[in-house]
């Protein structure tokens, strides 16, 4: 039997009782978390330009960008800090926490404040 359990977030299998996990199972996880990490940071690119703070995938380590690159080219380290990818995660966290949530069930909208604060992202 393949697991009977997920995680909430990634649906990863979780193993439990008579549970036998399966390649399916572990390959299912493991693209899983592939996909997330790849959206977090992507694989560095030479013909990709990039802001501070940008994240990416270079020789098998994670970096976050330190010096805006505006004109793409070949990798140069010395723009970039060496991080572990948690530092990624909590940073895109943080970032969708600060995320502004306007009820509109309310009838009220947003505040002026709350809509001096918006900043527009793509």
């Amino acid at each position: 039997m393949a697991s009977t359990n997920y995680t909430t977030n990634l649906h990863l299998p979780q193993f439990a009782d008579n549970d036998i996990p399966t390649w399916g199972d572990i390959n299912t996880a493991f693209a899983s978390i592939d996909a997330i990490v790849g959206a977090i940071a992507p694989v560095f690119s030479e013909s990709s330009t990039y802001e501070v703070g940008d994240y990416v995938q270079h020789d098998g380590g994670f970096y976050k960008c330190k010096t805006a690159i505006t004109v793409a080219g070949a990798w140069d380290g010395t723009k970039w800090d060496s991080v572990v990818i948690t530092t990624a995660m909590q940073d895109a966290e943080t970032d969708l926490t600060n995320c502004v949530k306007v009820d509109m069930t309310s009838g009220t909208g947003i505040t002026s404040t709350q809509y001096a604060h918006l900043t527009v992202v793509s």
